[in-house]
Order: structure tokens, then C-alpha cells, then sequence
């Protein structure tokens, strides 16, 4: 009797270690060699500044309309909201307490032994590519760039809103690189840094979002709006003017809109190349911004505004009228 009950214990043993290595694998795990992978992230997004989650603005129409037949994740975060940080995350599904990358700038590379998913994908036949927009993920830092056949950074950070040619001339290389291997098994990511600060749309951009905001945005330069940000980006004692987080506010949800347009037309360019039958797209912020509790920015507190974070998953063939997703979920269950 004693030995049948040392079996039946050995045996719920097992199967709860079974359990928690099946549960613990990646929401997209099962579709991995049937499709190709597309991961655009966006820097800064907040979900709740995105008309897909109920925003009243009308900041992301491209997204909107492709989100209506994908499953829309209503309760995502982010485990840390710097950038680096919460992509390292998602690329090796670690938390930051083992991988130890838990700032932007003076965290360590991530470890040579970490296996990213681009490194998982590559060695079972996948083209990789990234093309990224933000320094603090650039391969020289962070080393992010394990399993990337190709990997291009840009290398106009902090002055590319100055002038959006070049950098949409950068991201062109994306489409371009699609376009090549679009006869591959591939996976691909790009990440936007709109709308990240400092926050400087288009003025036409804004003036159409916000036509009271028009008139003053258009008497100022990127230096006046940059002198107005970081003011208040610090945490402050005294309560910063309302009038001032409404203002940037505007222009940040401006910025949302230059993002949406330019992910409407690299959609678009999917569909062209009849590569949206069989390509996961997969759309993620890596963490929000704060316009809230006196602070304005990230990586500070762990509030909602800048830990919950988007993540619509469109899947080729599966035939749905936008399913939302409630269950509780971090950046470390996505990918890995």
C-alpha cells in the first residue's frame, strides 16, 4: 500500500512538472513552422490612447479596422516599463531578475547563453531580419541581435522627428527586405519609436486631431515643446498645470496617429505580396506613458499608464469578429 502510494505521488509530481512546461510555452508556440512571424513594436504606446481599446480619439484607424478580425489582449503588461528591458523580456521570455537588464543604458548585454526566439527560428530554417529605431536595443548595447540573419539600426536617435524622411527612409529598408524574401519562411520585427518623446508631430497631423491645440502648436519649435517636457519629467512636489499635461497629451496622441499611418501602409504591403495568408502579425508596445499621478514619462512607477501595454495577434485563416482576451499575461508569455 505504501509503494502504490509513493507511485500515485510520483506520478502527480510528474504530472504537474508536465503541466507547467506546456503552460508555460509561448501564446503563438503552436502555429511556430506553419507561418511566417511579422513583430512590429511600438515604442511608448499606451493601450488605452488606441480606439481598438476604447479610446474616444481617433488615433489608430489602420489598426483599428486590421484588429477587427484579430484577438485583442485586453489585460497585457509589461513586467518593467523600459524599453530594453521589456523587449529583452520578450525576446528570451526572461524575467529581469535572471537575465539582470532592468535599465536602458547601463544594464549589461544580454548573456550569449540567453536563446531568443530569432535564435530558436533560425536554426529550424526562418530568414530573420530586425530593423530597429531605438539606440538602447541596437546590437552593440544589448546584444538583442542574437539569431538576426540581418540587423539594421538607425542611426538618428533623438533628432529623427527633425526630419521624418530619414527615418521612414530607414524603415523603407523593412518593406524592401519583405519584398526579397517574401518566397522565405521568415520572421521579421520592426520597431517605431513614435510615439516616444519628445513628442512632435506633424502640425497638420495635429491640427486635424486637435484644432485647439492648432494655433499654438504652430508658433512653436521642437525645442520649446522639448523645454516644456523636460520640466516635468521628474518627479515634482508641487502639482504640475493641467493645462500643460493636456498639451502634451495632444501631441502625443498626434504621434500615435504618424505610427498608425505608416503601419496602414506596411500592412497594406503584406496584403500586396498575398503575404497575409500565411504571415502571424503580431503588434506590441513595450511599455506606456505617464500623464498621471504627477509624473510624466516612464520607468519610474508601476502604474497602469505605463505597464499595461497593446498586443493584437492576427492569425492567417482563423475567421473571428475581434476576440478579446482577458487573461492576466506579462511580455515574458509571448514569444517564448
Amino acid at each position: 500500500m505504501k509503494a502504490i502510494r509513493v507511485l500515485l505521488f510520483l506520478l502527480f509530481i510528474f504530472i504537474v512538472v508536465i503541466g507547467i512546461f506546456y503552460t508555460k510555452r509561448s501564446i503563438i508556440y503552436r502555429w511556430v513552422k506553419s507561418y511566417n512571424i511579422l513583430l512590429i513594436s511600438i515604442d511608448t504606446l499606451r493601450a488605452d490612447h488606441m480606439g481598438v481599446y476604447g479610446y474616444s480619439k481617433k488615433t489608430t484607424p489602420n489598426i483599428d479596422l486590421w484588429a477587427k478580425s484579430a484577438y485583442v489582449f485586453v489585460n497585457a503588461h509589461t513586467i518593467i516599463p523600459f524599453t530594453y528591458p521589456s523587449l529583452a523580456s520578450l525576446m528570451t521570455g526572461q524575467h529581469f531578475l535572471t537575465s539582470r537588464i532592468t535599465r536602458n543604458a547601463v544594464s549589461p548585454p544580454l548573456s550569449e547563453n540567453s536563446e531568443t526566439f530569432a535564435e530558436k527560428l533560425n536554426s529550424i530554417g526562418y530568414k530573420t531580419a530586425g530593423f530597429i529605431t531605438n539606440r538602447f536595443i541596437g546590437n552593440k548595447l544589448s546584444n538583442l541581435d542574437q539569431g538576426f540573419d540581418e540587423f539594421q539600426e538607425f542611426d538618428g536617435f533623438g533628432s529623427w522627428k527633425k526630419n521624418r524622411e530619414i527615418y521612414y527612409k530607414f524603415l523603407q529598408n523593412s518593406v524592401e527586405w519583405l519584398e526579397k524574401n517574401r518566397k522565405n519562411k521568415f520572421f521579421m520585427w520592426v520597431h517605431l519609436m513614435d510615439p516616444h518623446d519628445i513628442y512632435y508631430p506633424e502640425k497638420k497631423t495635429l491640427c486635424e486631431l486637435y484644432p485647439s491645440r492648432c494655433e499654438t502648436y504652430l508658433r512653436m519649435q521642437e525645442e520649446e515643446v522639448g523645454q516644456i517636457m523636460t520640466s516635468y519629467f521628474s518627479c515634482r512636489k508641487d502639482e504640475i498645470p493641467r493645462e500643460k499635461v493636456e498639451f502634451l497629451k495632444s501631441l502625443y496622441d498626434a504621434d500615435i496617429v504618424m505610427a498608425d499611418r505608416w503601419i496602414g501602409t506596411f500592412l497594406q504591403k503584406l496584403m500586396d505580396l498575398n503575404l497575409d495568408k500565411k504571415t502571424i502579425v503580431i503588434l506590441f508596445g513595450d511599455h506606456g506613458e505617464s500623464f498621471d499621478h504627477n509624473y510624466l514619462a516612464h520607468g519610474k512607477f508601476l502604474y497602469d499608464s505605463t505597464t499595461k501595454i497593446p498586443l493584437i495577434i492576427k492569425i492567417p485563416n482563423v475567421t473571428l469578429n475581434q476576440k478579446k482576451i482577458n487573461t492576466l499575461i506579462d511580455n515574458t508569455d509571448i514569444l517564448k
